[in-house]
């Protein structure tokens, strides 16, 4: 098995050895190279999963069966405003929406976290022609039982981030 990560997450990631990992440097030419090694891949017949929420930039129909997207950022699904976050922001969210609706009828599977997603999914894909499979996969079963913290508050949901710095 492979995995392919950007070189900046090598500090925060622990990868068992049994998995062979690509690291990428970052740049617009090392991510280039990393999406033409993938599409190349998606040819030769390997499934993939996305893990960051968007499909690869090179992908046609044919590739797209053997392709899963784990997709948690409701602010690509959803069509809501974004001008209340800053510039960059709201302009990579933009193309990101973009990337992730041009795409989409490539996709083989969709996995998403909980219902409510997978409903906002499901009126995106409506427009479609070929409907990705959406799965549910939660990250946590939604019956676990989470115990009060030492003030007596409990969680009524978690939501696990990346951290750098």
């Amino acid at each position: 098995m492979t995995a392919v990560f950007d070189e900046r997450a090598k500090a925060n990631l622990s990868v068992p050895e049994e998995i062979h990992v690509e690291w990428v440097p970052p740049g617009l030419l090392n991510r280039l190279r990393a999406e033409c090694r993938l599409a190349a891949a998606l040819r030769s017949g390997v499934r993939v999963l996305c893990f960051h929420g968007l499909p690869p930039l090179f992908l046609n129909e044919a590739s797209g069966s053997k392709l899963t997207l784990f997709l948690q950022n409701r602010l690509l699904v959803e069509s809501g405003s974004l001008r209340d976050y800053p510039i960059l922001t709201r302009l990579r969210l933009e193309v990101e929406r973009w990337l992730l609706r041009r795409q989409l009828d490539s996709v083989g599977e969709v996995i998403v976290q909980g219902p409510s997603m997978k409903r906002a999914l499901a009126v995106l894909v409506g427009a479609v022609a070929h409907r990705p499979r959406i799965q549910i996969l939660p990250l946590v079963p939604n019956d676990i039982s989470v115990p009060a913290l030492t003030s007596g508050r409990a969680f009524d949901f978690v939501y696990p981030a990346e951290s750098y710095g």
